[in-house]
């Protein structure tokens, strides 16, 4: 599930997605207004190792927590 200014957007990574390929989602962006449509989001994917120590790891859940308080703040306004 990926969060979008509609909701959320259902995104199917394809077998073998690399890190930094970047998907769209036609007029999920930015609102229009009368003379232009809505604008596109783009969402890139970013991978995290498969095997990662204990410093690591405690890194990796610290940013994931990061972003869904961003995601939650963002709700919320």
């Amino acid at each position: 599930q990926v969060p979008t200014l509609l909701g959320f957007a259902t995104l199917n990574l394809p077998r073998g997605t690399q890190n930094g390929c970047i998907f769209r989602f036609p007029a999920a962006g930015a609102p229009g207004n009368l003379h232009q449509p809505p604008g596109d989001q783009y969402v890139e994917v970013v991978v995290t190792p498969d095997s990662l120590n204990l410093s690591q790891r405690d890194i990796m859940e610290n940013l994931a927590g990061l972003g869904k308080n961003e995601m939650n703040r963002a709700a919320h306004e």
